[in-house]
């Protein structure tokens, strides 16, 4: 799928606006979409692409970020209530990490589309 537009970003972060709070965290790699909502991403994971290529970073112990293994139970434990997916999340966490997408899939449905951005919400047996 291609990148998500600029315009594509605004709407999905006028969607979260009206569902979220100030300062809450969803799990994505659309960033500009959390900043101008206001919210926050689950571990402060400022560079997805360590999870595609982790020899091309610091050891684990040093980068500080989550296993996928954390981030599945921090999401269902917080919980996490919106997970968006966009074409870089699939690239990043999905591709070489399938049983999280079916992780997502499973604890959360989809409530919206945008463009090629899917907003889903956590089910709601595990709030």
């Amino acid at each position: 799928r291609d990148l998500y537009s600029p315009k594509t970003s605004h709407e999905v972060a006028e969607y979260l606006k009206d569902r979220t709070i100030k300062g809450e965290e969803i799990f994505t790699v659309l960033y500009p979409a959390v900043i101008e909502a206001n919210l926050r991403i689950p571990f402060d994971i400022s560079e997805p692409f360590y999870y595609r290529v982790p020899s091309a970073f610091p050891p684990a112990e040093i980068m500080n970020y989550p296993t996928i293994e954390e981030i599945e139970d921090y999401l269902i434990t917080k919980p996490v209530r919106y997970c968006v997916i966009d074409p870089l999340t699939e690239l990043y966490y999905f591709r070489d990490y399938p049983d999280f997408e079916e992780f997502v899939k499973e604890h959360y449905q989809l409530e919206k589309t945008i463009a090629n951005v899917e907003i889903y919400k956590i089910k709601e047996e595990y709030l």
